[in-house]
């Protein structure tokens, strides 16, 4: 990721809010998140706060 051009997250809404044991990326390191429906306010702020494009279908 450290030398990507652009780090995009692609995940289903289950992932959003979960707990898990290890992380793989901070939020500002993000330059877009694709997923299938639309996250909770606290995430889609989160992602407004660093400038992250949010994509999700219907």
């Amino acid at each position: 990721m450290a030398h990507a051009e652009k780090t995009v997250l692609l995940a289903d809404h289950s992932k959003f809010g979960a707990r898990s044991y290890y992380r793989l990326a901070r939020t500002e390191t993000l330059e877009a998140v694709i997923t299938d429906e639309k996250p909770g306010a606290d995430f889609v702020a989160n992602l407004e706060a660093n400038e992250v494009e949010l994509l999700y279908g219907n």
